[in-house]
């Protein structure tokens, strides 16, 4: 970091939480690198969000002229930075240094732009240092989208890692196709809610959550009226049908967003899952195919990558249908357990102890798409799989398909659906 110094950072202040993060920052100080060339604290136009429990105050910096960083070489690039605090129950804070470096001569620091409103206006480059210096975060954006971790060293460092960000599994041997660079060790607590931090606040590692079925298709349903879900679903039915298309859902301080569409191949798509707040993605079927083995295990791994990003909507047959983790733990033991069939060309398969039960279950309740999804939901329950199936009704409501397989005394099995209260 370049630029010229002074000994004086002026600084005013008006909101109240603003006023409490000044008078930490005033008592305890920071060793931050980035206030060596900072000329105003702008305190004024501090940003406050909150993300999840953690309340966030983003403070721009006036940085002195010609201050640069060595994020990117290019020269084009303009650098804005800040002090984002976070705070817990007891008015205690972090303190991290956002650098933002873009050729966008339309952003500023200011109220209407900072970590958690880039939206789709910001392209360009954000880094996150903590309060000892250390880079816990690099990553390039495009159009608001984090798109890929960022690292200008050739040579990493000691504490750089590399991580697989997608597997493949082909029969018993399952191999990295995607590497990705990750910044140094993240520290506990970080930024919530971050590509590259914590989903959490708070940085500890998240429990395990066990959502219930039916109160989660409670709130499916609302989510299912809202007008984000409703052009989510609408932009994908609007795509070319030959292929298959995803949009992932976000949700911040309440409210629904949507980021953007994914177009893959005929059979296939990528799910972003790295953008804060996402939580669920809806993809279609182009030639109308049920739910299949492969939904289930992309949706399980997503949860894995991501604890937030519990729901697959799949779009099928002019109906909805949901793919829900409701217990990740369990999930993971059924996939461990049960790995998925992979033939190269092919679409992931159930192994043949479940998909021969599947087949002898179709003919049960029928080979369309709802009696194919009750066949499946009978798997998962019996297996324990942690994964519930769902189906949009007509009056816009999610209903879980709960059908449960007994042994009845003269050894015939029966099969039950159970629905919510």
């Amino acid at each position: 970091m370049t630029g010229c110094q002074s000994d004086e950072i002026k600084t005013t202040v008006i909101n109240p939480d603003v006023t409490s993060a000044k008078e930490w920052f005033d008592s305890n100080g920071s060793n931050l690198e980035s206030l060596k060339y900072t000329k105003k604290i702008d305190w004024e136009n501090a940003a406050i969000s909150i993300e999840g429990e953690a309340k966030t105050i983003e403070i721009p910096l006036m940085l002195f002229d010609n201050t640069s960083t060595n994020v990117i070489g290019d020269t084009d690039y303009m650098t804005y930075m800040s002090l984002l605090f976070i705070s817990n129950k007891n008015e205690e804070y972090q303190i991290f240094d956002i650098i933002y470096t873009t050729k966008n001569k339309n952003i500023n620091n200011g109220k209407e732009f900072n970590l958690y409103k880039t939206d789709s206006i910001y392209s360009g480059y954000i880094t996150i240092q903590n309060s000892k210096n250390k880079i816990i975060y690099s990553g390039e954006f495009q159009n608001g989208q984090h798109i890929r971790y960022h690292n200008r060293a050739p040579i990493q460092n000691v504490t750089s890692k590399y991580i697989c960000t997608y597997y493949v599994t082909v029969g018993p041997i399952t191999t990295c196709s995607n590497w990705s660079w990750v910044p140094d060790n993240i520290p506990v607590p970080g930024v919530p809610y971050f590509p590259g931090g914590p989903s959490f606040p708070g940085g500890q590692p998240p429990p395990v959550i066990k959502l219930d079925p039916c109160a989660q298709a409670a709130k499916m349903s609302i989510d299912g009226k809202d007008p984000v879900f409703l052009s989510a679903k609408k932009n994908i039915l609007n795509a070319d049908p030959k292929i298959e298309h995803s949009i992932t859902l976000t949700r911040r301080n309440n409210q629904l967003g949507q980021i953007a569409m994914n177009s893959g191949g005929t059979s296939s798509v990528k799910v972003n899952t790295n953008w804060h707040g996402s939580f669920a993605a809806m993809h279609n079927h182009p030639n109308n195919t049920p739910l299949s083995a492969g939904d289930i295990y992309t949706g399980i791994t997503l949860n894995v990558n991501n604890r937030n990003f519990t729901t697959s909507y799949i779009l099928t047959g002019g109906e909805v249908y949901a793919i829900v983790i409701t217990n990740l733990q369990a999930a993971k033991d059924f996939a461990a357990a049960y790995p998925a069939d992979q033939i190269p060309g092919y679409n992931p398969e159930f192994p043949d102890v479940l998909f021969d039960q599947l087949q002898i279950l179709v003919t049960t309740f029928g080979s369309s798409i709802d009696g194919r999804t009750e066949a499946m939901s009978v798997i998962l329950n019996k297996y324990n799989a942690g994964v519930t199936l769902m189906k949009q009704d007509s009056a816009g409501q999610f209903k879980p398909f709960n059908t449960k397989e007994s042994i009845l005394p003269n050894g015939n099995k029966s099969y039950t659906s159970i629905p919510c209260n």
